[in-house]
């Protein structure tokens, strides 16, 4: 078991009330966090070289197959971002659309990391309620006199991609809102910046083949 089980579950917030049969938390991360979350972060898995990310696949998909719908709500209601991460991208890649209400209704709630995750999973299970999660989000943490936290472009792209699939046009006011916001605190606001890669994280995890 890798070392970051304490830093998952070090405190007596995160923990979840079980019953019997129930994963505990350390049986959770050995499972289904520790070992893919540290290239979900940020979209790392893009960068990698074919078969480390070939290999990392492998792995996410072995430990997704084997999560069940149950445990994936342990996931969510564990007060850690890790678990939110990992919980996001698999329920993504099953197609677990039941979802979806979680993950609009939660999106407020939790850490940066943990929308960044939370955008790769609406994206993923497509759902057309999921642009008004996004939106309202957006309207609150992009509104005047509010500093960013940090995954607003997240959102966006995610925005993006329901956009797409939807037929809609509703993420257009929200790129514009944030390059003026990051112009105003001095940041770069290139039209041509690339917003993070949830389109190719989606794709990656969706495929057919992993090469």
């Amino acid at each position: 078991m890798l070392n970051s089980v304490d830093d998952l579950f070090s405190t007596s917030s995160n923990s979840v009330s079980r019953g019997v049969g129930v994963p505990s938390e350390e049986e959770i991360a050995a499972t289904f966090i520790n070992p893919v979350y540290r290239k979900m972060h940020s979209g790392l898995i893009t960068r990698l070289a074919n078969d480390e990310r070939t290999a990392w696949l492998t792995r996410f998909r072995v430990a997704a197959d084997e999560l069940d719908e149950p445990t994936a709500q342990l996931m969510f209601d564990i007060k850690n971002w890790r678990s939110h991460l990992a919980a996001s991208w698999m329920v993504g890649y099953r197609g677990w659309t039941s979802f979806s209400t979680l993950l609009e209704n939660r999106y407020n709630t939790v850490t940066p990391k943990g929308q960044r995750g939370f955008a790769v999973g609406l994206v993923a299970l497509g759902q057309p309620s999921s642009a008004d999660a996004l939106c309202g989000y957006l309207d609150t943490t992009l509104s005047s006199d509010t500093r960013c936290d940090g995954s607003e472009d997240w959102a966006i792209a995610a925005l993006i991609e329901l956009d797409k699939v939807h037929s809609t046009s509703r993420a257009e006011p929200y790129t514009l809102k944030l390059r003026a916001l990051q112009k105003a605190g001095g940041q770069s606001t290139d039209p041509a910046s690339p917003l993070p890669p949830v389109a190719e994280i989606v794709e990656l995890l969706t495929a057919q083949t992993l090469n």
